[in-house]
Formats: structure tokens, C-alpha cells, sequence
């Protein structure tokens, strides 16, 4: 059996990733056209709460209504906005490293859950944001 997927730092009390100084985030996302984009961010999100809950080092917060879900993976985070045609992936972190880790990750699992429709995530990157 395969190593579980190590995710980045746990989250702590700091909200999005980020520093209080200000400084500008690291942002890609992605826009998935499917059907399915409720449902994809359900199994995404509830994936991510298994692991959080059967791996003490993987201390995630994962937050979900139907339609928005935010992972809080502590070096970053993910959001994830189901439309009626498309589901909507933004990672943000602080440095390169946790950027591309992050979105690896998300990639990875959402084009397993969406193999039956061959689902692919495209990353583009997104104009930064300043964290006040």
C-alpha cells in the first residue's frame, strides 16, 4: 500500500495563508468545466477530513457548505466554488513551494475522483492579493 500523501504544515490560528506584515500571496486557479462541480468539491472535501481525522500529522480545517469549500492546509489554502458548468479551484500560499504543493495535491485528487469524464485541472496563475 502506498504512503499516504504528506500535505503541507498544519494550519495555525493565522487565517489564510499569509503574513500580518502585508506581503502579496501566491495565487493559481483553476476553472473545471463539469457538470458534477458539487459533487467533486464534496468528495474533495470529505477526502480531505478522512485524512485529517486517520493522520494525527495531517491536522487540516476543512470547511463545506453545497456550493463553497475552503481547506485550510496551514502553509495554504484552497477554495473550491461549485457553479451550475464549472468548478472553480483557487490555491493561495506564501511561497512558491507550498503553492505548487498545494495545487499538486488538489490536482491529483480531484482528476482521480473525475477520471470518468477525464476531468483536468489547468493551473493559471492569479493577480496576488494583499493581505491587510
Amino acid at each position: 500500500m502506498a504512503d499516504p500523501p504528506r500535505y503541507p504544515d498544519s494550519p495555525d490560528d493565522s487565517g489564510p495563508a499569509g503574513d500580518a506584515a502585508g506581503n502579496a500571496m501566491l495565487i493559481t486557479e483553476s476553472r473545471v468545466t463539469t457538470e458534477h462541480a458539487s459533487d467533486y468539491l464534496a468528495k474533495l472535501c470529505r477526502h480531505i477530513e478522512r485524512v485529517a481525522q486517520s493522520h494525527s500529522d495531517a491536522r487540516l480545517r476543512v470547511e463545506r457548505s453545497a456550493l463553497h469549500g475552503t481547506v485550510n492546509f496551514g502553509a495554504g489554502t484552497c477554495t473550491l466554488d461549485a457553479e451550475p458548468t464549472a468548478l472553480l479551484v483557487r490555491v493561495h500560499a506564501d511561497n512558491e513551494e507550498s503553492l505548487q504543493r498545494i495545487a499538486g495535491l488538489v490536482a491529483d485528487r480531484l482528476e482521480t475522483f473525475g477520471r470518468h469524464e477525464r476531468l483536468t485541472l489547468t493551473w493559471t496563475t492569479a493577480s496576488p492579493n494583499v493581505i491587510s
